[in-house]
């Protein structure tokens, strides 16, 4: 039988595609009604949306239940669950970096702040989660790995659109 939550994140991953879509509509229909100071409140309402569902997949999908008797304490077990949630967080970085032309300042701004998220949610998990408490540092140092891969692309970003490739 279905949780709770994982029918509430069905709904949630519905509601942000059906979001998507009729904002994708919106903006191709009505190109004159979107002002800078419009696209950018689209813009950060999407950079949210992601960063929210992104910190709610994993809070909800890799929490130490989840796991099975005989993974509980299994170091590979945990690096695939860090990696999985590091993962997610890299490829809505890069992607949001890539796809939205901004400003070296204003990308790099939004980079960290979700670097800071997935930080700060691996941190949280790895000190109160009882499978992560058995190896903080490893769960802590990876996310951080993923992280430091990821960030740099707010500047190749701005390097690409400076020379013009």
């Amino acid at each position: 039988m279905a949780s709770p939550w994982g029918r509430a994140l069905v709904a949630a991953e519905i509601g942000i595609g059906v979001a998507a879509l009729a904002i994708a509509v919106a903006l191709w229909r009505v190109p004159s009604h979107w002002s800078l100071g419009r696209l950018r409140v689209v813009e950060y309402g999407l950079v949210f949306t992601l960063a929210l569902y992104v910190s709610w997949t994993q809070v909800y999908a890799f929490p130490g239940a989840r796991f099975s008797a005989d993974a509980i304490g299994d170091p590979y077990a945990i690096r695939l669950a860090t990696d999985s949630m590091a993962i997610r967080w890299a490829v809505a970085i890069i992607g949001l970096s890539t796809l939205i032309p901004e400003t070296f300042r204003r990308n790099s701004l939004l980079v960290a702040s979700q670097v800071a998220i997935a930080m700060a949610i691996t941190t949280l998990m790895a000190f109160t989660d009882v499978v992560y408490q058995q190896q903080p540092a490893r769960v802590i140092a990876l996310m951080g790995f993923w992280m430091t891969l990821a960030a740099p692309g707010a500047p190749r970003r701005e390097a690409r659109q400076h020379h013009g490739v």
